[in-house]
This record gives C-alpha cells, structure tokens and sequence, in this order.
C-alpha cells in the first residue's frame, strides 16, 4: 500500500484531525480523534471533512455532523483525551488495521493528519494534509499517552490541528492504526516531541458504551459469513481441475453451516488467546489477519465433514486437544520456510495422537501434504534433532521430538491432496455419496 492513500483515513474534525476505523460491524464507522477537538467547540460537533481519491484526483467531501449527540453519536473518555465519533457506514474503509506491539517495534511509523499552519496557507483543502516520515516511539508516560519523535523537531505551530491525526504502519502492503496524536510533549520544547494514545486506549471507551459500539477489530472477526468468499481457493492443474472444481463447491456449501452457529471467529480468537494460529507470534498484527479466519473456517468446515457434527462453542476445549493451526503469511511452502521453527512450538495440551495442520499462501510443494520424516533428507533431519536436542539441554526440559510424536499435515492434504485421491467418478457422483468419501479420507488424518 501507497502510505499516502491512507489519507482517505484521515479527516479533518472541528478544529483538528481524525482517524476513520471500521469496527466489528459492517453497519457503522469510527471516528478516532483526540477529545479537545469538541471540547474546545463547546462540545459539540461543527464540521467533519473527509477526502475521496478518484481518477488520480482527491476530492473533499463535508459530511453531515449537526445535531450529533453525545452518549448516542459521539463518546468522549471520561479522563482521557480521546473520543469515538460514530458515522453512517461506507464501503471502503476496511484496509485498515489495529496495531498494539509499540513495546516491540520503536521506529518505521508515520504521522498524518491536517494541521493548522497548512489550512491558513493553503487555498486548496486537497492539499492541507502534511505526513511525517520516520516516527519513533519512545516510550510510555503517566498520563496514559505515548512519547514519539517526529524528525526535524518540528514546532507546536507545524503540527497544531494535527490531533486526532493517526499514528500508522505499513506492515506486509496492510495499513495499521497504532493510535492518534495528542499533542506536542511540551510547548516550548523544539525537539518534535509529541504524545499520542494508542489505540487500546479507545478499547476503553467501547467497554463504556458497550450497548452502542462494537470492538475496534476487523469485521469478518463477528461472523464467518463475511468470509465465504475467501475459503476453498484450490490450486490446481489440468489432471485435477475437475476434482477440485466438484470438491469446491462441495466444500464451500458445507461452509455455510457455520453461519448458524454461535461459533464466531472473535469468539475462538478470544478463546485460543496465547495459541494463535501464528509462526511469528511477537509480531503483533496477525492475529487479526483476515487469511487466518478463512482457514478457521476451513478448517471447522473439515472437522463438520470428519465428525458429521457442525460444532459449537462448547466444543472447543476438546477440539484444541486434538488439533492445532498454525499459519504463516508467506507465499512460500510452509515445510520449506518453517519447518525448524516447529521445534519449538508451543504443543501443551495437545493429546499425544494430536494433529498439528500448518498453512501458507501456497498449498505443499512436491505433493507432501502428510510430512513424513522419513522423507526429510537425513542431512536435514540430522540438523533438527540435534537442535531439539540442544534445546533441552538449555531448558533443562527433556521433550519427545515433535516432528515424530505428532502428524503434521498442511491444511493443502484437506483439499489439493483429497483431489489427487478420489477416484473420476467423485466429479458426477451424487453430493451424498461425496461427502462419504470425504468424511472416510478426512477420518484417516483427523484422531477420534
């Protein structure tokens, strides 16, 4: 992503700047801003500008806020700087993620927003908006805000009206929120010091008005039906299109049983917490990553067929006994990538016939969907079990060797690998009789 489209994110409010955030809906947005944006308007809604991009042009659009009322349209945080601004849904808004791990990455942000100096100078309002490269996080401060660097130690008067402008990252082509500035530390301090709040702090003001707003997470995380689309994407070649064509469709109509039940993504992420189906779990934004979902909802459609039984909230703590996920965002075979790094996963409490299913952005190369040890070069494999061993030396924790006390299968053995099995006559059979041979094949990867 071109760090400047982001500025159909930012918007001007009163006298400062937003930041506009689609929640866990699909029914309304947010406006993120700093809350002296209304107070200083005597608490009261004047005037919100947003910016389009068409045709290589930006254009500004005045969006209707009289007659907002607090408590119903606008909230404001009873102690902090900080306020929620509800508005009418719009397509278009839901590239943009939350980001919290500040803790661990200091520096590659940037700051947008449409400060005053830019207003007063400049007849065009395209182009009042001023983006500062570079940012640094420094550290935390009392006041429950954040220190950051602008370089050029910028002054109060460069980046007055830039509150409620957005704190951003560009992670993997994805636009991420970390939170809106404040304020400058101190007025008379020349460094480009300023102060923002991250955006946990809004988390807050939702907990508050829990009756009126949703979470400030990604809205396919309320519901797998928004992620339909996204399932069941086979790659395949000319011996097995057909196959993978009839499995598709198969596979993608058992999907819809989820809709019904109260098995939500939000609710697994919720409930799986620090066993995210993750590789690289410091990160900090994956756990949001709409890919993961899809493959939840993958993978609950595959355990509907191997069970015959569309699973429920109830279900989970067993399902975690059995089975774990883990995914990585790269577009590489997951063997080939991670394989050292399942060394040193985190397998607790998962029962010793479990199934550990992994997946990438491209299905097993070289038809190994069920990894086999045995077929791991010896040089190789020589290498991962000395570092296993190794491992429990510095630990002081003897482990059995993971890749040989659990299957392993990439989540591709579910799809591209069942296409290569079934016999020709699968693509005209009757869907009844499919959904058997599924459910045998899928029995035989998946523990009782």
């Amino acid at each position: 992503m071109n760090i400047e489209i982001a500025r159909k994110h930012i918007v001007i409010l009163n006298g400062g700047s937003g930041c506009i955030i689609q929640p866990m809906t699909d029914e309304y947005l947010y406006v993120l801003t700093a809350k002296h944006n209304i107070i200083n308007s005597n608490n009261q809604l004047t005037s919100l500008v947003r910016f389009s991009y068409e045709n290589n042009t930006w254009s500004s659009i005045n969006d209707p806020v009289n007659g907002f009322i607090e408590g119903q349209d606008y909230f404001l945080h009873p102690n902090k700087d900080i306020a929620i601004i509800k508005i009418p849904f719009l397509e278009g808004f839901n590239d943009a993620y939350r980001f919290d791990n500040i803790t661990e990455e200091k520096n590659g942000y940037y700051l947008l927003g449409y400060p005053e100096i830019r207003r007063n100078n400049q007849p065009h309002n395209t182009e009042w908006y001023r983006l500062d490269f570079g940012i640094q996080i420094l550290d935390s401060r009392n006041d429950g805000m954040y220190e950051a660097q602008i370089p050029g130690n910028a002054t109060l008067n460069e980046v007055r009206g830039d509150s409620g402008g957005a704190i951003l990252k560009v992670v993997h082509n994805k636009l991420y929120v970390v939170g809106i500035q404040n304020k400058m530390a101190e007025e008379e301090e020349q460094l480009g010091r300023v102060r923002f709040s991250q955006i946990s702090s809004f988390d807050e003001i939702v907990a508050l008005n829990s009756q009126h707003l949703q979470p400030i997470l990604p809205f396919y995380l309320k519901s797998f039906s928004f992620l339909e689309a996204d399932i069941f994407n086979l790659e395949y070649g000319l011996l097995t299109q057909a196959k993978c064509e009839k499995l598709t469709e198969i596979l993608k109509a058992k999907a819809s049983v989820l809709k019904e039940s109260n098995l939500v993504p939000n609710v697994i992420r919720e409930f799986i917490k620090e066993k995210l189906p993750l590789t690289h779990q410091t990160e900090g934004y994956e756990n949001c990553e709409k890919k993961i979902w899809a493959l939840w909802l993958e993978l609950f459609t595959i355990l509907n067929i191997a069970k015959s039984k569309a699973h429920t909230i109830d279900d989970l703590p067993s399902i975690f006994k059995k089975v774990r996920l883990f995914y990585s965002n790269t577009d590489k075979d997951y063997w080939q990538v991670h394989l050292r790094d399942l060394l040193s996963k985190d397998y607790s409490g998962l029962d010793d016939n479990g199934i550990v299913i992994v997946a990438s952005n491209k299905k097993a190369e070289d038809d190994l969907h069920i990894l086999d040890v045995n077929k791991i070069p010896g040089s190789i494999f020589q290498t991962l079990e000395k570092e296993h061993d190794l491992r429990g030396l510095r630990t002081d924790v003897a482990t059995d060797f993971p890749l040989q006390k659990y299957k392993f299968a990439n989540i591709s053995a579910f799809k591209e690998g069942v296409a290569q099995q079934v016999e020709d006559s699968f693509i005209a059979d009757q869907v009844s009789n499919c959904i058997t041979v599924l459910k045998e094949l899928y029995e035989q990867l998946i523990p009782n």
